[in-house]
């Protein structure tokens, strides 16, 4: 005959180990990343809840168009339309419910000197908390900087009017989380009112790590309350 001592050890071993496992299983496959994409944002209209963000566009409504295969949304109106330029301040704003690291944003129509009669280079302004400005300047048709570090992909070349002038920042902000993004136009130097334009493409957040410790702890829990009853039975002589 099986002692009940051991019958109890061996069920307290078993959810633990299912526990551990369950655990980790799931570290391996860590919480799915948020994302906003442009195609998500109300064309026409200058509000989006996406339940972990809230977006807008300021002052008018937002507008989607292509260019060269790449297609991102701006303001209505303004000196550029369907992108974020300087006239009356054009922005979209993205206000998280609670702080979140950013892994990376897409931006599009930021081209190289003289593409589209731009007297410049073209330089977004991306500001965090409403004090943290990052720029990203094109350098050439494959080239760009991030004043604040991170690592920048060209998605889409800058150096003719056939591309998109698209761009990645990746890490953009190190590991702090922020509350507030403001995707605006950066006044460069009188280079023209068309200068400096651009477009939202998409945003990701830096999922959250998956620990096996709330698993393990209610694995135990589940163990220890399993082991209670048990010698209850055993006292009650059943």
């Amino acid at each position: 005959m099986i002692s009940n001592s051991f019958t109890q050890k061996s069920i307290v071993q078993a959810l633990l180990m299912t526990a551990a496992v369950a655990g980790s299983a799931l570290a391996i496959s860590p919480a799915q990343a948020a994302v906003i994409r442009q195609g998500d944002l109300p064309n026409g209209g200058n509000f989006k809840d996406f339940g972990f963000a809230q977006v807008k566009s300021s002052p008018r409504a937002f507008e989607r168009k292509t260019v060269g295969g790449v297609t991102g949304v701006g303001v209505q109106g303004g000196y550029v339309e369907g992108e974020i330029d300087g006239k009356d301040n054009e922005a979209i704003t993205v206000d998280f419910t609670k702080s979140e690291t950013i892994g990376s944003f897409d931006l599009a129509f930021l081209y190289d000197k003289g593409i589209f009669s731009d007297y410049a280079s073209e330089i977004a302004a991306v500001t965090a908390d409403g004090i943290k400005i990052g720029k990203l300047t094109v350098l050439n048709a494959t080239d760009a900087l991030w004043s604040l570090g991170g690592v920048v992909t060209n998605l889409s070349s800058a150096g003719s009017q056939a591309g998109g002038g698209a761009w990645r920042v990746a890490n953009p902000f190190g590991n702090s989380a922020v509350s507030q993004l403001k995707f605006a136009a950066f006044s460069n130097g009188g280079a023209g009112s068309a200068d400096s334009d651009y477009a939202f493409v998409q945003l990701e957040t830096v999922p959250e790590p998956t620990t096996i410790l709330g698993l393990l702890a209610v694995g135990a829990l589940g163990a220890g309350s399993l082991k209670k009853r048990k010698m209850a039975k055993v006292e009650m002589g059943e």
